[in-house]
C-alpha cells in the first residue's frame, strides 16, 4: 500500500480483521503499510460493537415481502434485498426514510447496534 490508499475493512468483535462484506465499522485512513497496521491493530483492541440492519426481523413484522416493500416505496427490488439481507455498505438516508414510512416503524427499529461483550 502506498500513501494515500484507501482501506475498507471489517473489525469483528474478535478483533480479527476482514474485507466489507456487511456494516461493522468502515475504517478510512491514509498512511503509510506501517502506520496502517499500528491503526488497524488499535482499532481491533476496542472492536466490541456491530451495527447491522435489521429489515428483514421488521418486514416479518409487518408480514410483506421483499417485492411488496420494493413496489410501495418505488425502491428498486435489488436494493430493498440488499437490506433484506444486510448486505449494505452504506445506508442511503433516503431509502431509510422511504422503508419507515411503508413500514409504519422508526429508523432505531431497522438499524441496530449487536454488542457482544
Amino acid at each position: 500500500m502506498t500513501c494515500g490508499t484507501y482501506i475498507n475493512v471489517v473489525i469483528h468483535i474478535d478483533g480479527s480483521i476482514s474485507l466489507l462484506n456487511k456494516i461493522s465499522a468502515t475504517i478510512f485512513f491514509i498512511a503509510s503499510w506501517k502506520g496502517g497496521i499500528k491503526m488497524l491493530d488499535e482499532l481491533t483492541k476496542n472492536a466490541e460493537e456491530e451495527i447491522y440492519i435489521n429489515l428483514n426481523e421488521v418486514m416479518k413484522q409487518k408480514n410483506i415481502s421483499v417485492n411488496a416493500l420494493s413496489n410501495k416505496t418505488g425502491i428498486r427490488y435489488h436494493i430493498v434485498k440488499k437490506y433484506y439481507l444486510n448486505h449494505v455498505y452504506r445506508v442511503d438516508l433516503e431509502n431509510l426514510k422511504k422503508f419507515c414510512l411503508a413500514l409504519e416503524c422508526e429508523p432505531e427499529d431497522i438499524i441496530k447496534i449487536k454488542s457482544e461483550k
